[in-house]
């Protein structure tokens, strides 16, 4: 869900109960007043009718306009309004019941249609009538400042809940967003996972096997059998390729005994390309062991891409790959060769992906290359 949408259902939200609240508690203030109110002729329970129902829509259509519009002025407007609408009807009802309340639902409006400094002054102004009319029908201080303080009181309470209520809805739409941002962050994060695993892993045996039909051609004529020797071989790489899109996602997931060691599966590399007649010569430092799957996957992965760059696009005669188990804390692997390298090196998709599984294991990469001095790539990784 996006953001308008999450503003929207929002806005929905505030205004429907908003709304409830403001109807209840004017209909109630009504009720105490109506059922207290004795001395009233026709014309005045007519008139406070008529300015209750009034009261009532603008407070609720009104409101309801105003918190989806963004015209400051047409919000001061509402209070401009609805003020001295309610004032009149506490004036009409001479203090009867529990009148006053008919004011109280704009001290929560004020707390959402206004800025915290606007609503105060608002809020502020709201007691100044009320004691003002207060005073207009009582003729008398005593009744304003024994009224007063209830009066006060339940302002703010309504101010406080209304800002509470306000400042969770704020909250809950932060959570919204952020849970939507890590959503995309995790959606963006597996889509680039897939991209490299089908290119480290299918890249590597679609380059494996048109080193094999390219032999076979080469020799299809003047040694059939050499031919047909290299395409049962690209036959099988072929199965593999399968077999490594089968199970690419769940590699990671393996279990440490269900890992093939890695000293084995780069030698199992360097086979499958054997074709390309370049010799690979592979130095294993220190003692092997057990790495986690994303280490021990992000170490292959540089193996596979270091090895097909050096065999694609070197033109080298050697590669050299050193598997260094030496440090307790990581291990590494570097793949160099004698090249005619590069002043200018731009690596491409498979060199960007394998630097990000670097990147997130919080390991090394580097890659150096100068012309006619070969390419070195070395990756350091923890375990």
């Amino acid at each position: 869900m996006n953001q308008p949408e999450n503003n929207q259902r929002s806005i929905r939200q505030v205004s429907s109960s908003a709304d409830l609240a403001f109807a209840i508690v004017v209909l109630a203030a009504y009720f105490t007043t109506f059922s207290t109110f004795q001395s009233a002729n026709l014309i005045q329970i007519i008139l406070l009718a008529v300015l209750g129902v009034v009261y009532i829509l603008v407070g609720t259509y009104g409101f309801n306009y105003c918190l989806r519009s963004k015209n400051t002025s047409l919000r001061y407007l509402y209070f401009l309004i609805q003020i001295p609408l309610g004032s009149t009807i506490v004036y009409l009802t001479g203090g009867v019941g529990f009148n006053a309340m008919v004011l109280f639902p704009l001290s929560g409006h004020a707390v959402i249609l206004l800025s915290s400094r606007h609503s105060y002054y608002t809020n502020i102004t709201i007691i100044f009538i009320y004691g003002f009319v207060i005073r207009l029908y009582s003729e008398s201080f005593t009744a304003v400042w024994s009224g007063l303080p209830m009066f006060i009181a339940g302002m703010i309470f309504i101010v406080i809940f209304t800002q509470m209520a306000v400042d969770e809805e704020k909250a809950r739409k932060e959570v919204e967003r952020l849970v939507d941002e890590l959503e995309d962050l995790t959606i963006t994060r597996e889509r680039n996972r897939l991209a490299r695993e089908i290119h480290d892993g299918l890249g590597h045996y679609l380059t494996a096997i048109l080193m094999q039909i390219q032999a076979a051609r080469a020799v299809m004529l003047r040694s059939p059998e050499k031919a047909e020797f290299s395409m049962e071989k690209a036959q099988a790489l072929a199965q593999d390729a399968l077999t490594e899109v089968r199970q690419s996602v769940g590699t990671l997931r393996s279990t440490n005994e269900q890992i093939q060691p890695l000293p084995e599966l780069i030698e199992k590399l360097i086979h499958d390309g054997a074709e390309s007649g370049i010799p690979v010569h592979l130095t294993v430092l220190g003692t092997p062991r057990v790495l986690a799957p994303a280490s021990h996957l992000t170490i292959y992965r540089a193996a596979q891409e270091g090895i097909n760059n050096a065999r694609k696009h070197s033109r080298a005669s050697e590669i050299w790959v050193d598997l260094d188990f030496r440090e307790i804390s990581t291990t590494g692997i570097c793949i160099r060769d004698n090249g005619m390298g590069a002043e200018d090196f731009n690596g491409g998709f498979g060199l960007i992906g394998l630097e990000e599984r670097v990147r997130l294991l919080n390991g090394y990469f580097d890659i150096s290359s100068n012309k006619n001095e070969g390419v070195q790539l070395e990756v350091r990784v923890p375990g």
